[in-house]
């Protein structure tokens, strides 16, 4: 069993730090459990999809809440000798920092602690279990059921949707702001898909973003948006696109390996865009041709 003791960041930062622990665990046939997950219960309809797949013990956020605090609390000042009885594994020196072996936490009977955000990940088994880890994270039908109205109403008269993720918000500090464009840089790669895009085709861009846009500004372009979006909604209707392009970001890499959709990150304002460069997301930071993304010097 694989505990997860700790809150790797933001949902989609969530949501990669667990797949492959989830993935490696319908491999082994061994139990997950994320402790950590109550706020993003309502999300989602198959989280129980998996008998071994659990986020929290009971998906009760104030029960789960109180439980895990109990758990955490006692677990620390047990002593390891009879931890390890138990097969009980806890890094109480590395807490949220472990770094077991493989053999350990996928070795069944065992009972280890691991924090997801910053163990090293095994990818291996991303792409096997990609059908499973879509249907455990399936959005609630009352988000997934606008997007996909949205895009039946938008492919009568388009034959191609490409998403842009335009990220602002928290990116004004991230990494000092390297990846946060004004809305003319997303403009000219929207503007250069659409020359290189087969003219026969109707193209229309998806635009989601984290911030109140002025569409006025791309009005020359086919654009929409998901009404009242909210961040499963933007990053669902990403997944059904053709296409995604945006700043590097966990949110575009999920909706790509989600929907099996080819990503181009921007990565300075002048990049050029290519239809060529654009990739699936097979793994966090890892496309299917092989590129790896590796952040910009500040």
């Amino acid at each position: 069993m694989i505990i997860i003791n700790d809150k790797p960041g933001q949902l989609c930062n969530q949501l990669w730090s667990y797949a492959p622990f989830i993935a490696a665990s319908l491999e082994h046939k061994n139990t997950f459990v994320t402790l950590y997950f109550e706020d993003n219960f309502y999300l989602f309809e198959n989280l129980n999809r998996f008998k071994n797949i659990k986020f929290g013990w009971f998906r009760r956020g104030k029960i789960d809440i109180y439980l895990r605090k109990i758990l955490l609390r006692y677990i620390r000042i047990i002593p390891n000798n009879i931890l390890r009885t138990f097969r009980i594994y806890v890094d109480k020196t590395n807490w949220k920092e472990e770094s077991w072996p493989e053999y350990l936490i996928t070795k069944k009977n065992n009972i280890v602690f691991v924090g997801a955000g910053c163990h090293k990940k095994n990818n291996s088994f991303l792409l096997k279990y990609h059908s499973q880890i879509v249907q455990i994270f399936e959005p609630k039908k009352i988000y997934k059921q606008k997007v996909d109205d949205k895009f039946r109403e938008k492919l009568k008269d388009f034959d191609i949707v490409v998403g842009v993720h335009i990220r602002r918000g928290d990116y004004k500090d991230f990494l000092n702001g390297i990846y946060y464009f004004d809305d003319n840089t997303y403009l000219k790669a929207m503007e250069a898909i659409k020359r290189q895009s087969d003219q026969e085709k109707k193209l229309v861009f998806l635009l989601c973003s984290n911030e109140v846009l002025n569409l006025d500004f791309y009005g020359k372009l086919d654009i929409f948006q998901i009404s009242d979006p909210n961040s499963i909604s933007d990053l669902y209707a990403l997944s059904c696109c053709n296409y995604i392009i945006g700043p590097p970001s966990t949110f575009s890499m999920w909706a790509s390996y989600y929907g099996n959709v080819p990503l181009k990150f921007i990565k300075h304002a002048e990049e050029s865009v290519n239809l060529e460069d654009f990739s699936e997301i097979v793994a966090q930071d890892t496309f299917a041709n092989g590129n790896l993304l590796i952040h910009n010097a500040s």
